[in-house]
């Protein structure tokens, strides 16, 4: 008989019971208890959940669904449970039915893209058949503030007099993500033209925060925000020329950073102020950051500013001691 406590990290939720949702669904014949809000306890608890969720993924398929409950999981998660997980496909799926229910309540996506996902989706899952990964964000369902722009396809900005502009290039960061792997599931909310700390948005609604829905988001970066605190996706790409990274994934308990000026390129991206604006990542822990970060950054012709300097391992630096830090 399995005798395991796993530990997960908070998981927001509209409802505000996940952890009920979840216990409910686990027997106690199973000897499996779940304890929620135990993010405090730092690095060393996540590295215990990894090694835990794999040794008790056979329980919780039987009891809670290996799609749902993988919904909850990290990058570094999902990669070491890549092997008893299930496709690709489903992972992405389950999101698209995620964002189905909460969509209503949360208001985080402009436009979903569910039958281009799936479809990117099933060649993943072809070519990790095959042995052939594209790289370390293989599969993983991604959506991004609507300032990103993509060849044949709508860039709003978050305003409506830019809601029928269809971009002729895509954005570097979103070439480098796709070149990693990454899906995207669709364009997600901002304050109208990324200006705005509170998230509101009086052309498509104003986001709500997946820990209080009577909370906001923080801006402008407000659906990336709840998108990634819900669940919805795994991470997402916002824009920080004041604080619009910052600022919502603070008010969302996720990590969110604005990398140093020039490390990342802007080029293909819906500009502010062209001398501070920056995109970057928010996610669920350090680690999937510095793995986003780390795929995106480098220097690229299209945006003279970025940095000649290498790109290092980010992810690889993390659980490093601090000290001696300058």
């Amino acid at each position: 008989m399995v005798s395991i406590t796993i530990a997960l990290t908070s998981l927001p939720h509209p409802d505000h019971d996940l952890f009920h949702s979840f216990s409910e669904k686990l027997p106690q014949g199973d000897g499996i208890s779940l304890l929620a809000g135990c993010a405090e306890l730092g690095e060393q608890l996540d590295r215990a959940i990894d090694l835990l969720v794999l040794f008790c993924q056979p329980a919780l398929q039987r009891h809670c669904g290996s799609l749902e409950f993988s919904l909850q999981m990290s990058l570094l998660q999902l990669q070491l449970a890549e092997d008893l997980l299930i496709f690709w496909s489903e992972v992405t799926r389950a999101s698209l039915e995620r964002i189905e229910s909460l969509q209503p309540m949360l208001n985080c996506f402009l436009e979903v893209e569910a039958e281009e996902a799936l479809a990117t989706a099933a060649k993943a899952d072809a070519l990790l058949a095959k042995g052939e990964a594209m790289g370390p964000l293989h599969g993983v369902p991604l959506a991004h503030k609507d300032i990103f722009f993509r060849a044949g396809k709508i860039c709003s900005g978050g305003t409506r007099l830019r809601q029928s502009h269809v971009m002729e290039h895509t954005a570097t960061v979103l070439q480098r993500l796709a070149g990693a792997g990454a899906l995207s599931l669709g364009r997600l909310n901002l304050s109208e033209f990324s200006i705005g700390p509170t998230g509101h948005n009086d052309h498509f609604g104003t986001c709500h925060n997946p820990w209080n829905l009577k909370c906001i988001t923080g801006g402008s970066s407000s659906g990336p925000a709840a998108a990634v605190s819900a669940r919805l996706v795994f991470g997402s790409l916002g824009s920080d020329t004041g604080g619009s990274v910052r600022i919502p994934a603070a008010l969302c308990g996720l990590v969110g950073m604005k990398p140093t000026h020039g490390r990342v390129s802007r080029s293909g991206v819906l500009p502010i102020s062209f001398s501070t604006d920056t995109p970057g990542p928010l996610t669920r822990t350090v680690r999937d950051c510095a793995r986003l970060c780390r795929v995106i950054a480098g220097r690229d012709d299209d945006d003279a500013v970025t940095s000649t300097e290498p790109v290092e391992d980010y992810e690889a630096s993390c659980g490093r001691n601090i000290r001696g830090i300058p």
